[in-house]
């Protein structure tokens, strides 16, 4: 009668060990499911991120008789398919060089340096949702097929700088942008544009 007590009871701890042990690995299974379906939805959203990334269209062209002194920026969504607009475009003027310092024997601290929008346009400053500077405007809504314009003027040459070499130093650089772009349900993107500004062959540089 002991022994059958002791054998009911072993087979008892052993139903459970084996319980315990089945339960375990089901959880490290579901854990390394869950994961695994976490790393592939993650993929799957750069991948789609990826297609959807805006394709711009971006002209520049000098305005008749401003000889030069003024310009016209477009930019409209031509792509890709299933991207109809976007809820949030935001354009912002790119120095010519990303980072500048101080060369030797310069007397500009990175301060100014910084204060300078180094190319041969910015926004006007007098457009609605344009910083003071002219260098940022935005943000504003993008359907697709549809051409935003904006105002450009010539930078301010620096009070150190000489007039004519600053105007045709940059005379045939391009407009630097970079267009960082929202839509509801999506990373946003940023993307690092440029804009050869098309002359007015009335125009001449000073």
């Amino acid at each position: 009668m002991a022994l059958a007590a002791l054998i009911v009871a072993i087979v008892a701890v052993l139903i459970a060990l084996l319980s315990a042990a089945y339960t375990r690995r089901e959880a490290i299974a579901s854990e390394v499911q869950a994961v695994a379906s976490k790393e592939s939805a993650a993929i799957e959203g750069k991948r789609m991120h990826s297609d959807l990334t805006p394709v711009l269209a971006v002209t520049c062209s000098e305005q008749e008789g401003s000889n030069g002194q003024k310009a016209e920026l477009t930019v409209e969504l031509t792509g890709p398919n299933g991207l109809d607009e976007l809820d949030e475009v935001t354009i912002r003027i790119r120095d010519d060089i990303p980072v500048r310092k101080p060369g030797p024997g310069s007397d500009l601290t990175e301060k100014q340096i910084s204060a300078i929008l180094w190319g041969p346009y910015r926004l006007n400053p007098g457009m609605q949702d344009t910083d003071s500077g002219g260098r940022t405007h935005g943000p504003f809504k993008l359907p697709k097929h549809e051409r935003y314009p904006l105002q450009l003027e010539w930078t301010l040459v620096p009070s150190w700088a000489p007039r004519g070499y600053w105007r045709s130093h940059y005379a045939d650089h391009p407009v630097r942008l970079e267009v960082n772009c929202r839509r509801t349900g999506h990373e946003p993107w940023i993307l690092r544009l440029e804009a050869q500004v098309k002359p007015d062959p009335g125009s001449q540089v000073f």
